[in-house]
């Protein structure tokens, strides 16, 4: 009944009266937007909750206070603003090579996700040749927590990609991680259906589950029995 009540209430935007000096918006990739003056919109509180969540004047200063931390060293910060440059979110433009630049930063500052996103940028047929930094800095970031980091390790040890033997023991190990929700540092975003993956690794044949080495001792044992 409070919480009735209070929705009826009409309020100000937080930002109603927020009138800093603003940098060029462009910038930011803003594309043209100009600030004067804090936003004017006055409406209920379900109201305001959908409005601050399109509000420019909202993006912009989360943009700002983002970068003011990552400018300040903040691994996380320059996750985030790495996130939003990939997506194109809080206003900003779509940009690729932004994104992987604050994913490097990020990774530079050891923040989890961001060696993540990082490693994931490396994995790409494009960045072939730095593979071997992919790898490492994917399995830094799956053994702090990172669950895209673990998916990205179960998927490369299942299909035996990026130079990784194929491994299903590894695989289950790293995406049952996922799956049991033992992991610390969870992206927002879609990641590869770790559950099926790990439903699809259950239902191997026993003779079909590849640890490499189990493979090689029955070609030693088929070769020596020939002799």
């Amino acid at each position: 009944a409070v919480e009735t009540l209070l929705d009826t209430i009409k309020m100000p935007c937080s930002f109603h009266d927020w009138d800093e000096t603003s940098p060029a918006i462009s910038g930011f990739g803003y594309n043209g937007y100009i600030k004067s003056k804090g936003c004017q919109f006055i409406g209920t509180k379900s109201e305001l909750r959908q409005h601050e969540k399109d509000c420019i004047f909202y993006k912009y200063k989360s943009v700002k206070e983002e970068l003011d931390d990552a400018e300040g060293g903040n691994g996380e910060a320059m996750y985030e603003l790495g996130m939003w440059y990939k997506y194109g979110e809080n206003g900003l433009a779509k940009d690729a090579a932004k994104a992987r630049e604050w994913f490097e930063r990020s990774a530079a500052a050891r923040d989890p996700k961001g060696m993540a996103a990082f490693g994931e940028c490396l994995l790409r047929p494009r960045y072939m040749s730095l593979n071997g930094l992919a790898l490492v800095t994917v399995s830094q970031a799956a053994e702090l927590g990172s669950d895209l980091a673990a998916c990205l390790l179960g998927k490369g040890f299942k299909e035996g990609l990026w130079g990784l033997p194929m491994d299903h023991v590894r695989a289950r190990f790293w995406i049952k991680k996922v799956v049991d929700g033992e992991c610390k540092y969870i992206h927002d975003i879609e990641l590869i259906d770790a559950a099926a993956m790990l439903r699809e690794l259950d239902l191997l044949p026993a003779a079909e589950r590849r640890p490499v080495d189990r493979q090689a001792r029955l070609g030693r044992f088929r070769y020596g029995a020939a002799r």
